[in-house]
């Protein structure tokens, strides 16, 4: 039996307080701990067997371990992040259970990878986190005024890299665990994005906000943004 208690509209996900059962579920292999906000990321990336799929900025792996699977071990899937360290250590963490995963060091803003290639592409972009303040509550301290809007500099690159790897119709979902519009709703203006279907939370521009008072998990902002289909992909990837 699966520990906990569902956690309402993000089925993959539950609520558990006994450490003891975690442990063994994790032990097990048939349970990772997350916040429930990041396994609604991974459902709306919405990733299949056979399809190809990057996941950008993807260190510490949490998402890129889900995304492997809901593939089952079939298809491309592209682990890309520019911290060696953290890659090599996600690596280590869950290669065993990611199997197949390719691993690449690379800035997500200049992606050595070919454009028009991807059914799925997830850039969970790194922000200032102040949807985990709750947990983290040290990131007050760390912020500045100009923060939010450096991030968000930093996101827009990133998003339209990651946007450019899509293969008619493919999907790009776009999430980060704060709720700055700098980070937010303003990277995704103008991008054709829409809130995730089937993800609880509160419609906030083009996307959806979950945060601790509407959907009891760490703040998220999540946005799902599909390329119409067209021309057919390529039919090979870079090694």
């Amino acid at each position: 039996l699966e520990p906990g208690e569902p956690v309402p509209g993000i089925p993959t996900a539950r609520w558990c307080s006994d450490a003891e059962a975690v442990r063994a579920a994790v032990a097990a292999g048939g349970a990772t701990v997350a916040d429930p906000a990041s396994t609604a990321v991974g459902r709306a990336v919405d990733a299949a067997p056979g399809m190809r799929v990057a996941d950008l900025a993807a260190a510490p792996g949490g998402k890129t371990l889900q995304l492997a699977d809901a593939m089952e071990g079939s298809g491309t899937l592209v682990a890309v992040d520019r911290h060696e360290r953290w890659l090599r250590a996600a690596r280590r963490r869950i290669g065993r259970l990611a199997e197949g995963t390719s691993w690449v060091l690379a800035d997500s803003r200049r992606l050595p990878l070919r454009n028009g290639c991807f059914d799925r592409v997830l850039l969970d972009a790194p922000c200032t986190g102040l949807g985990t303040l709750r947990r983290r509550p040290e990131i007050k301290h760390r912020l500045t005024r100009t923060s939010p809007s450096g991030a968000g500099k930093r996101q827009r690159a990133m998003l339209d890299a990651g946007l450019g790897l899509l293969a008619p119709g493919g999907r790009l979902v776009y999430s980060v665990c704060t709720v700055f519009p700098e980070e937010t709703i303003d990277v995704v203006a103008g991008r054709g994005g829409r809130p995730p279907a089937d993800v609880p939370g509160r419609p906030w521009g083009d996307g959806v906000l979950l945060a601790p008072h509407i959907t009891g998990t760490d703040g998220m902002f999540i946005s799902v943004i599909e390329r119409a289909e067209g021309r057919t992909r390529p039919n090979t990837l870079p090694t």
